[in-house]
C-alpha cells in the first residue's frame, strides 16, 4: 500500500517507483490507478506535487482571484514498470487554499453537478467558511447526486487554507 511505502521510503521519488512497480507486477487485463500526492514544506512556502495520471488539483490564491492548476506528468500507476514520476513544485502564499480530489469529485457526473468549473465556483464563493464547511458544502452536493443518479466512484476531498 502507498501507506506502507511511503513510511519505508525517504524519497518520494522511489516510494512512488515501487508502488508503481507492484501495480504493474499486480495488474491483470491492463487495469491501473492513478494517484496525486502534495508535499507541502511549510518552512519553504512549497507544494512539492506528483501525479500518476491522475487529474489536475488546485491552489486558489485568493489574493489575484485566481486557481493555479497543480500538474505533473506521468503515467497512470501499473502501466509501465520502469515509469519515472518527476515532480512539479509550486509556491504559496498565506491565504492561499490547496483543494485536492478525487476524480470521482468532478469526472463522474456527466451532468456537471459539479464540473472543476462548478467546483472553482464553490471554492470562491464560500472562501470565508473554513476548510471543513466548504468541504461539506461540496460533500452534500456529491451525495444528493449519488443518491438521485446511484452514482458509485469515490468522491474524496481535501481542503487546506495556508494562514
Amino acid at each position: 500500500s502507498i501507506r506502507y511505502e511511503a513510511l519505508h521510503f525517504e524519497s518520494p521519488e522511489r516510494m512512488i517507483h515501487s508502488v508503481n512497480r507492484w501495480a504493474y507486477n499486480e495488474s491483470k487485463n491492463g487495469m491501473f490507478c492513478t494517484l496525486s500526492q502534495a508535499f507541502v514544506k511549510t518552512g519553504e512556502k512549497k507544494i512539492i506535487f506528483y501525479s500518476a495520471g491522475h487529474n489536475d488539483q488546485f491552489l486558489y490564491r485568493k489574493a489575484d482571484d485566481i486557481f493555479i492548476c497543480l500538474n505533473s506528468k506521468g503515467k497512470p500507476l501499473g502501466i509501465n514498470d520502469e515509469e519515472i514520476y518527476k515532480p512539479n513544485e509550486f509556491n504559496y502564499r498565506n491565504g492561499d487554499m490547496l483543494i485536492l480530489f478525487s476524480d470521482g469529485v468532478v469526472e463522474e457526473f456527466t451532468e456537471n453537478v459539479i464540473s472543476e468549473e462548478r467546483l472553482m465556483e464553490l471554492i470562491r464563493t464560500n472562501y470565508s467558511k473554513t476548510s471543513g464547511e466548504i468541504a461539506e458544502i461540496i460533500r452534500t452536493i456529491i451525495s444528493q447526486a449519488s443518491e438521485e443518479r446511484h452514482l458509485a466512484d469515490d468522491s474524496t476531498i481535501l481542503i487546506a487554507k495556508f494562514l
